[in-house]
């Protein structure tokens, strides 16, 4: 389900006949500070995923919604789609709704035509960072509430949360 980020940042359904799971809200997305919340979960984006953003600001950010699938192939998920202007490729990072995990980082290039090529990119070297960048909100308010790391389960009870796709190193 497409959302749309409102003028103060909150993530809504692009639909009228749908309505994100209040299991999952607030959905928020801080555009200055590039930090994403989701429930009581909260992620700054770690160094390697600020970088993906052009300097001079001209990219769009798409962002999409799935709770309604079969959760034993995939966890309730957000998309975020980073597009630079004038480009011919996006950055996807698909986040687990329930704790801001990380699912799959990828990067799908346009190859004209209607074609498109699709890159799996291994993060295995930003892991630590990256599952620092997710703070678990204590009250779940949006200001009073003290922060502390969120510390993922191993278990995968309803499905796989982490999909191993062969993959292409990223950048160093």
């Amino acid at each position: 389900m497409p959302l749309k980020i409102t003028e103060d940042g909150n993530l809504v359904a692009d639909s009228q006949d749908m309505k994100v799971p209040k299991k999952f809200e607030p959905l928020r997305y801080d555009k200055e500070e590039q930090i994403i919340r989701i429930g009581n979960h909260s992620m700054k984006l770690a160094p390697y995923f600020r970088s993906l953003f052009p300097d001079d600001g001209r990219y769009k950010i798409h962002f999409s919604t799935s709770w309604y699938h079969d959760l034993t192939l995939l966890p309730p998920y957000m998309l975020m789609r980073i597009e630079p202007e004038g480009r011919q490729f996006d950055y996807r990072l698909l986040l687990n709704l329930r704790d801001l995990s990380v699912i799959e980082f990828s990067i799908e290039v346009d190859l004209g035509g209607g074609s498109s090529r699709y890159f799996p990119v291994d993060l295995s070297n930003w892991e630590k960072e990256i599952k620092e960048s997710v703070t678990v909100l204590k009250d779940g308010s949006e200001q009073g509430g003290a922060e502390q790391p969120a510390t993922a389960p191993e278990s995968k009870s309803e499905g796989s949360d982490k999909p191993k796709p062969r993959s292409v190193p990223a950048p160093r």
